[in-house]
């Protein structure tokens, strides 16, 4: 028990100190915090108990939960349809052109199978909230881009995709980790959509009704939506361990689904729940990008480094065209085209969550899905970072009329 105490203290304190300091000179503090956990990791100094690592997964995976809560919680669906059809490309072309181009470029450059190149591509597609939303919130105070709503689409296209790869990635990891792999356990797919979906919209019909009449602390709303949350994933291992031919659950697209359906019917009484949230993430942030950065084995990365940075770079490329697509029925001139696709490549959350998920279930067993999304965090959160501070005022134009 001292030494988990000591990990945790170790992992949390100089993390959240390294993040801070980053964050003040404009670097993404979770780079840092990556960098440190490999450091202090089983394949450097090794200062971090077994019994943290053991429990590695299941904090990762308490992390993801709280990054779907947080984005069901701040997801307005109808305002993303009173945007246009540029806003709703966003949630899912940039990060179908990225998942195809992996897969493709991946089977061969890193010598893995179509369906580990597929989860690779699913992995590497989404973009980081952590590094984009500050800055779009941060125009949108300033009123920059917000006459045409350049920051308000990269908002909630980022948090669409975010999902989009995440449902995408477990429905590659259903299909990998099948023994006896059928056209009827294809039916798995949709569901386990289907189920997800249902069961989040039911739940989440019932709680924000009792929200709505129920007069309570806020600490009493996050402890149900939590606990929820978490009956979610263990209904999903439930499911999993009758381990049936056609039929499958997926617990995060309940989570999801459950908590966008609460903000639809109580909008206004979630904003101290996603606060409350939202101060939740920060220390899980720092576990989550600490613990991911002590599973990146040095020697993986060593024999693999220049294949996996040239896959990456081409699922870039593929993201960036597609980003462009996005705009070209649009008033959005070609400065503004070009800033939209940079605010559209920063790499961090969902990579540390899942990137370990396939290792884990036995299908990354080099551990090449899981070195790749590290690097491709360390390489393009903080190039991309800089590139939309430093672009933004040359790219954007300020809406005088709000100011």
């Amino acid at each position: 028990m001292s030494g988990f105490i000591f990990s945790l203290g170790l992992i949390i304190l100089p993390g959240f100190i390294i993040g801070w300091f980053l964050s003040k000179i404009k670097i993404p503090g979770l780079a840092g915090m990556i960098l440190f956990g490999i450091v202090v990791g089983p394949y450097v100094l090794n200062l971090i108990s077994e019994q943290m690592l053991n429990l590695s997964d299941q904090l990762r995976q308490m992390a993801l939960v709280i990054i779907l809560t947080r984005s069901g919680l701040n997801l307005d669906v109808k305002k993303l349809l009173k945007i246009g059809h540029s806003a709703i490309l966003m949630c899912f072309l940039p990060a179908t052109f990225e998942i195809v181009s992996v897969t493709l470029v991946g089977h061969y450059l890193l010598n893995i199978s179509f369906i580990q190149s597929a989860m690779l591509g699913a992995v590497l597609a989404a973009v980081s909230p952590a590094v984009v939303s500050p800055r779009m919130i941060n125009l949108i105070n300033k009123s920059i881009g917000t006459s045409k709503q350049i920051p308000q689409v990269i908002l909630a296209g980022a948090s669409f995709d975010d999902i989009y790869v995440i449902v995408l990635f477990y429905c590659f990891l259903n299909i990998a980790t099948s023994n006896n792999f059928s056209a009827l356990s294809l039916l798995k797919i949709p569901t386990s959509l289907i189920t997800g979906i249902v069961i989040g919209i039911v739940f989440g019909f019932f709680v924000g009704k009792l929200f709505k009449f129920l007069v309570s602390q806020t600490i009493f709303k996050v402890i149900l939506i939590f606990g929820l949350n978490v009956l979610f994933l263990y209904f999903e291992y439930l499911i999993s361990s009758v381990n049936l031919s056609f039929f499958s659950y997926n617990a995060l697209i309940s989570v999801l689904v459950f908590n966008i359906t609460i903000f639809i019917i109580n909008r206004e009484g979630v904003k101290e729940i996603s606060d409350t949230f939202n101060n939740l993430w920060i220390v899980f942030e720092i576990i989550l990008f600490v613990l991911v950065g002590t599973k990146l084995q040095i020697k993986t990365l060593n024999l693999n480094a220049l294949q996996m940075l040239l896959t990456i770079f081409i699922g870039l490329i593929f993201r960036a065209i597609a980003v462009y697509l996005c705009f070209i029925k649009t008033n959005l001139n070609f400065k503004e085209k070009m800033f939209c696709v940079l605010s559209f490549m920063p790499k961090a959350t969902v990579q540390a969550s899942i990137g370990a998920v396939a290792q884990n279930n036995g299908v990354d067993p080099n551990g090449i899905i899981l070195s790749t999304s590290i690097l491709s965090i360390l390489l393009t959160a903080p190039i991309f970072a800089f590139l939309i501070d430093i672009s933004y005022k040359k790219l954007l134009l300020t809406n005088k009329t709000k100011k």
